[in-house]
């Protein structure tokens, strides 16, 4: 069965985020060039800016993304406490 346009969609999004961390990891920001990203992707830059408009935007989506996996492991820590500082203590 062939894919649908919305797992198409998500997985051009899981590339370009991939290869986006690699390649600013490497090179810095301001050293990374939306050519370098989508090469690494193995996309063109239409895809790139078709999926998040700007190098900015792509960015700001990984920061997105690792943010909200620190913030999911940190609550998972936390679990439901009845004691607030015993919670963070464990966390």
């Amino acid at each position: 069965m062939a894919p649908t346009q919305a797992e198409r969609k998500a997985e051009t999004r899981r590339r370009l985020l991939e290869a986006a961390a690699g390649v600013f990891a490497a090179h810095g920001y301001h050293g990374a060039s939306v050519e370098q990203i989508a090469g690494a992707a193995g996309l063109s830059t239409g895809a790139l800016y078709a999926r998040f408009g700007s190098k900015e935007a792509l960015f700001l989506a990984l920061l997105d993304e690792g943010l909200d996996g620190w913030v999911s492991a940190y609550v998972g820590a936390l679990g439901d406490p009845a004691d607030l500082g015993a919670g963070l203590a464990g966390a």
